[in-house]
């Protein structure tokens, strides 16, 4: 849409917030799109909805047990069964996990499932479909950076969510407020002394529409806690469908956009791993720190290069090109969908 090109990427032409329209499809297709597919959506929405809502609920409670043990132990026992079948309601019967290398010379190394309770886990971000699947697959903590400014600006912030902010940050995509931010070493602090991890941060800090990624925030700095590539982990979704995409950009209306992906017999969600002999090597702080201060912007600026090339990683993993469109801009867009006016800067975009 024309009015909507202000937030049209300029260096790669990509719309990453514009909705996806359904794909073109033949008589027989029209026929199931609107008589059969609507009798599949009227009968899984309700089992859709009322999973989420205990699915919220169990996670609320058992994260209040005071016996850590107990309470993780309680929380992926419920998570992992409600958090699956809500997948099977919407019509993800099979979900494929793959490691994948970005080199024919490196072998494939790591897999999904070898993660700790004090891991990060750094994954691409297009629906609240990711959320239900990363609460099955880790029941973790979410982070995303603050946005009431451009995140490119703010260095190792972030704001921890559970599964309900969550799923409001991938629906709605409100406003996070830097001072309501933790440093990101605090935060990954309070993961390891804790059993409320492992910590997935969405760098992009909301959704896209699946067709480009957004521009990340710099999450880590010198001191952010980061000793070894061992507890960080590289993940990429994306989704393959029929006719309605699951990817939502919180703009229109999140029960239609339900019910059109509930109203397919099946889609599919496609988890690739990045082998652990192509997350890009940390750089060597520790030798610069004795002779400079850890909080030089040397060593700054080559922390955030490292985790530059590691989103860069992600992209190639799912080729899925890289825009300027960040978080922030994210904001005016959303608040122009809705009818109001925005003064929008779109230089340097």
């Amino acid at each position: 849409m024309e009015k909507f090109s202000n937030w049209r990427d300029g260096p790669t032409g990509i719309h990453p917030l514009l909705p996806t329209k359904s794909k073109n499809v033949n008589v027989f297709d029209y026929i199931f799109k609107y008589v059969i597919g609507p009798l599949f959506g009227i009968l899984r929405l309700p089992f859709v909805v009322l999973l989420t809502l205990l699915l919220v609920l169990f996670d609320t409670l058992t994260r209040m047990i005071p016996v850590g043990v107990i309470s993780r132990v309680l929380n992926r026992f419920f998570t992992i069964i409600f958090a699956r079948w809500i997948l099977f309601a919407m019509g993800y019967f099979k979900i494929e996990e793959s490691t994948e290398t970005l080199s024919r010379s490196k072998k494939a190394a790591g897999s999904i499932g070898t993660f700790k309770m004090n891991d990060v886990i750094i994954c691409n971000h297009s629906s609240y479909v990711d959320i239900i699947y990363l609460a099955y697959r880790f029941s973790p903590t979410f982070a995303v950076p603050p946005n009431d400014r451009d995140p490119t600006t703010f260095s190792a912030r972030l704001i921890p969510l559970n599964i309900a902010q969550a799923l409001k940050n991938a629906i709605f995509s409100p406003l996070h407020l830097n001072q309501d931010s933790v440093d990101t070493k605090i935060l990954m602090e309070k993961i390891t002394n804790s059993w409320s991890g492992p910590l997935v941060i969405l760098p992009e800090g909301t959704t896209s529409n699946g067709q480009g990624l957004l521009d990340i925030s710099p999450v880590f700095e010198s001191d952010s806690g980061i000793k070894s590539l061992d507890f960080i982990h590289v993940l990429g979704i994306t989704y393959h469908y029929g006719m309605y995409s699951p990817c939502y950009s919180s703009v229109g209306s999140v029960w239609l956009h339900l019910f059109k992906l509930c109203s397919q017999v099946s889609n599919g969600i496609q988890i690739k791993y990045l082998s652990r002999s192509c997350i890009p090597p940390l750089p060597d702080l520790q030798a610069k720190s004795i002779i400079i201060s850890s909080k030089s912007s040397s060593v700054v600026s080559e922390l955030q290069e490292w985790f530059d090339n590691v989103f860069k990683a992600l992209s190639s993993m799912i080729n899925t090109r890289r825009t300027k469109i960040n978080s922030h801009d994210k904001l005016s867009f959303v608040a122009y969908w809705k009818g109001y006016k925005v003064v929008y800067d779109k230089k340097n975009k």
